[in-house]
């Protein structure tokens, strides 16, 4: 896939909303917009883990005991509990190096990438990859594993907290919304419409709604008009 395959995009008001209202991002793949039905992207950083015990469990766990193909960034697929001993080993192992004079601090950050029940797994995974490899690779060391064992397929990212160059991975709230942006960006290169407002848009768009309502009821009231119930529920 192209970068350029990607559609930008859409600009989507609520319900014919006013123009001063702020409009919503949705990404969408080939169809027109619409705000209804759109699939929230979920990009959540789970777990930074301190120490080298807190690394191995976390492999077992998404690799469920190494039975589970782990992609790893230099694009080998990792199987076996041997082997990720060896990739934790290292890990931590590198990661102390360069904590020379100073704690040695988080390991390793584990990270999951989810959408909705009923997108498909295949999709999901290939976004997810597309993903790490832009925000992670070729500086960052990561492993990934696709689950398919609840409702909503996701992706598990376990990420080594410090780069090949000895700098510190960083996962600020902005850089995990623009996280989730780009794999809404790859969602819809796998023709997946993903929707990757964040909570304080949701809550932004929420009261600029409530002032539009309460607007509209003191004008009626004004001009004399029937004022029915309004439910702000969309």
């Amino acid at each position: 896939m192209k970068d350029d395959d990607l559609r930008r995009p859409r600009v989507v008001r609520a319900g014919g909303a006013a123009p001063g209202r702020k409009p919503r991002t949705v990404w969408r793949a080939g169809k027109p917009a619409s705000n209804q039905g759109s699939r929230q992207v979920v990009v959540r950083v789970r777990g930074r883990l301190a120490s080298k015990p807190a690394v191995g469990r976390s492999l077992n766990y998404i690799s469920r005991g190494g039975t589970l193909p782990a992609l790893h960034s230099s694009g080998l697929l990792v199987l076996g509990r041997e082997a990720l001993r060896h990739i934790r080993d290292r890990w931590c192992g590198d990661n102390a190096a360069y904590a020379t004079g100073r704690a040695e601090g988080t390991q390793a950050l584990g990270v999951v990438l989810s959408m909705p029940a009923g997108t498909p797994l295949a999709a999901v995974e290939a976004a997810a990859h597309a993903w790490a490899r832009k925000h992670l690779s070729p500086d960052t060391e990561w492993l990934a594993v696709a689950h398919a064992d609840r409702a909503h397929p996701h992706v598990h990212v376990c990420v080594r907290a410090v780069k090949l160059d000895g700098r510190r991975l960083t996962a600020s709230p902005a850089q995990v919304q623009q996280w989730r942006v780009s794999f809404a960006e790859y969602l819809v290169g796998q023709g997946v419409e993903a929707d990757a407002t964040s909570r304080h848009e949701k809550l932004e768009r929420s009261r600029e709604r409530r002032l539009e309502h309460a607007h509209e009821r003191v004008l009626a009231r004004a001009l004399g008009h029937d004022v029915p119930p309004v439910s702000l529920t969309r």
